[in-house]
């Protein structure tokens, strides 16, 4: 662990002497400050990753290079929990092949592991592996199980220590009152996941969860938009849709043969410069 110093020293001469015969120096311990600033540099980082964030999964690669370079550790991942229980990485980076295949199919239906557990939010409180958050944390693995009789282990797989990761630390990704993923970072390295480095995790952990709704709600939107388009343009009338200025969003196939052009060129334009609607009684175009 590093502690960082701030020295200021101001020298002192003897009349007509050019070198110093003593120097007056103070030292201060900025280790916190040294901290807080990275912390907030980690957070202004998820941000602008979120904020600029289009697909889900190069975001989510992303932020774990950001947090593996934050936290220094061999390896970080970001499991997303979707509709059917199932917990894969959608990001990863340092995991071995093997590591990665063993575990990125967990399902918070089949297994037990702690990653299940924070997940679920089956948090155990009152044990010193768990902060408040619901976040799970240990820095010594092999020692922790050696004191663990198999019995206690019980169904829990251990998979993590089984391929030397000493220092485990599993986040929650909440969003309100739910749990959408959680970041997983391990180290082979003893006491390299100390409870400051999550709790800024803790922090920082509702951005990413922030992005993964908006991103998959967009993902909706735009699957929802390519079927009604396919049913529009599938339709036996002819049908021009406009956004609320009153642009061209969608023309379908009878509506351009009627109007004579494509959805191409019309998008974005006037529905005044595509289509001119005519009044039969004076032959006036219908404003």
């Amino acid at each position: 662990e590093y502690v960082w110093i701030n020295i200021n020293a101001m020298p002192q001469f003897k009349e007509g002497e050019t070198k110093p015969h003593q120097v007056y120096a103070t030292f201060e311990d900025i280790t916190k400050r040294r901290q807080q600033e990275k912390v907030r540099e980690l957070t202004r980082r998820l941000l602008e990753i979120a904020n600029l964030g289009r697909q889900l999964s190069p975001t989510l690669k992303e932020f774990v290079r950001v947090i593996r370079d934050y936290a220094g550790c061999d390896a970080v991942g970001i499991r997303v929990l979707d509709s059917e229980g199932n917990i894969p990485y959608q990001a990863c980076e340092g995991f071995s092949r093997e590591f990665y295949e063993s575990e990125s199919p967990l399902s918070i239906k089949l297994h037990h592991c702690m990653c299940i557990n924070v997940i679920k939010g089956d948090a155990d409180l009152s044990s010193p592996y768990y902060t408040e958050d619901g976040s799970f944390y240990m820095n010594r693995t092999t020692a922790f199980l050696a004191t663990v009789s198999e019995e206690e282990k019980g169904s829990t797989r251990n998979v993590c220590n089984e391929h030397g990761y000493e220092s485990v630390a599993l986040v929650p990704i909440r969003l309100g009152d739910s749990i959408l993923g959680l970041i997983h970072i391990a180290d082979k390295r003893t006491d390299m996941v100390p409870l400051d480095l999550v709790n800024a995790l803790e922090d920082a952990a509702p951005q990413i969860g922030l992005s993964i709704r908006r991103l998959w709600a967009e993902h909706e939107l735009a699957e929802e938009k390519e079927r009604l388009e396919v049913t529009m343009r599938s339709t036996g009338d002819g049908i021009i849709a406009t956004d609320i200025q009153g642009k061209v969003v969608l023309l379908n196939r009878v509506a351009e043969a009627t109007t004579g052009g494509t959805q191409k060129e019309a998008l974005g334009r006037s529905i005044r410069e595509v289509f001119c609607v005519i009044d039969e009684r004076n032959r006036r175009p219908i404003p």
